[in-house]
C-alpha cells in the first residue's frame, strides 16, 4: 500500500471480514482481519432489575445508586456508562461497558462508517452524529458499518 493520507482513501461503508488492518503491538507491526473485529462481543454482562427502563438494543445507559437507567448527556450524573446488547424482558437485559472495543448490535441504526457518535442531550438512551455546540460533549462510540460500533468515550466535558 503506498503512502497516503487518511483522509485522502476512499470510504469503505460495510466489512465483510476479508479486510485487514494494521496495528502496533508493542513497537511491531502486525496486521489484524477486520473479521476479528465483527466477532467480537465485549465483556458483556446480564443484569436482573426490576423493572428496568431499557427497551432496545443500542440504547445507552447510565449507572447510579438506585440502578441502571438511561443515559442522558443533560447531567454530569447520567452520561453513559455502558451499551445495551440486548433486552429480554421488563427485568433483564445485557450490557457492555463503554471501553469493551468492538461490538456488533445488527442494523444499529445510530450512524454510518466513519460516523462519530456523541450521548444525545435530548433523547434519554440516545445517541447522534451531529457534535453539540454547547452543554455537555460525550463522546460515546464510532459507526464501523450498519452493524459494528466501536465502544469508546473520552471524558465528558462543557462546551
Amino acid at each position: 500500500m503506498a503512502d497516503t493520507k487518511v483522509s485522502a482513501l476512499s470510504e469503505k461503508t460495510s466489512l465483510d471480514g476479508t479486510e485487514e488492518v494494521p496495528v502496533n503491538d508493542s513497537g511491531t507491526s502486525k496486521k489484524v482481519s477486520t473479521n476479528t473485529f465483527q466477532n467480537f462481543t465485549g465483556a458483556a454482562t446480564d443484569i436482573n432489575q426490576v423493572a428496568h427502563p431499557f427497551t432496545a438494543a443500542g440504547e445507552w445507559a447510565e449507572f447510579s445508586a438506585s440502578g441502571w437507567g438511561l443515559a442522558k448527556a443533560d447531567d454530569p450524573l447520567t452520561l453513559a456508562s455502558a451499551i445495551i446488547d440486548s433486552v429480554s424482558d421488563v427485568d433483564n437485559f445485557r450490557l457492555i461497558p463503554i471501553g469493551a472495543g468492538f461490538i456488533t448490535i445488527t442494523g444499529h441504526a445510530q450512524g454510518v462508517a466513519g460516523d462519530v457518535l456523541y450521548l444525545s442531550q435530548a433523547v434519554a438512551g440516545g445517541s447522534t452524529s451531529t457534535k453539540p455546540t454547547t452543554g455537555l460533549l460525550q463522546h460515546v462510540a464510532t459507526a464501523i458499518d450498519g452493524n459494528v460500533l466501536l465502544i469508546q468515550s473520552f471524558n465528558a466535558e462543557y462546551l
